[in-house]
């Protein structure tokens, strides 16, 4: 079967997204680059996540503009669902029409403190003139699990962590 280079892109974004080290592991200082900046953030909308016997689940969208100090960082939307606690992160599905050479990654996190929907979304692309290049960029948020309790939820996620090779 023949793949085109679109999809094998795709395949190799969603398996390094899921082969990123955890934020706690990598660095958390890059001025300049969005991460860590308030100016930076990412918007989730339609949240709705809940638990049942059977586990935890989210549903939402997620959207990003291009960062203004660094043009290179991507814009996107994307739809994002899945279940587990502690669960690999799922690919999400891009919703726009932007460069093929980026995806969004999902999971619900176990919470280090608190209660609530602790959520890690990542971001992964490789630069339209560089595909040698690949970047990641990872943040969370804590929401509430509002599945028939809550109404929908909006709220932000900025980067906290970043991951980065070039050549």
């Amino acid at each position: 079967m023949l793949f085109s280079s679109a999809t094998i892109l795709l395949s190799a974004l969603a398996t390094a997204v899921s082969a990123v080290p955890t934020p706690a592991s990598q660095p958390t200082s890059h001025p300049s680059t969005g991460v860590n900046d308030v100016g930076y953030q990412w918007l989730v909308t339609g949240w709705s996540a809940g638990c049942a016997r059977s586990g935890c689940y989210y549903d939402f969208n997620v959207t990003g503009s291009n960062y203004g100090s660094d043009p290179n960082i991507p814009s996107f939307s994307a739809s994002c669902q899945g279940s587990g606690v502690g669960a690999p992160f799922l690919p999400c599905g891009i919703v726009d029409d932007g460069p093929g050479n980026r995806g969004v990654a999902a999971h619900l996190i176990a919470p280090v403190n608190g209660t609530g929907a602790h959520i890690e979304v990542s971001l992964a692309w490789t630069p339209v003139d560089n595909v040698n290049s690949y970047y990641n960029y990872t943040g969370n948020a804590t929401s509430s699990y509002n599945q028939f309790v809550a109404p929908i939820q909006m709220f932000t996620i900025e980067p906290s962590s970043a991951y980065s090779t070039s050549s």
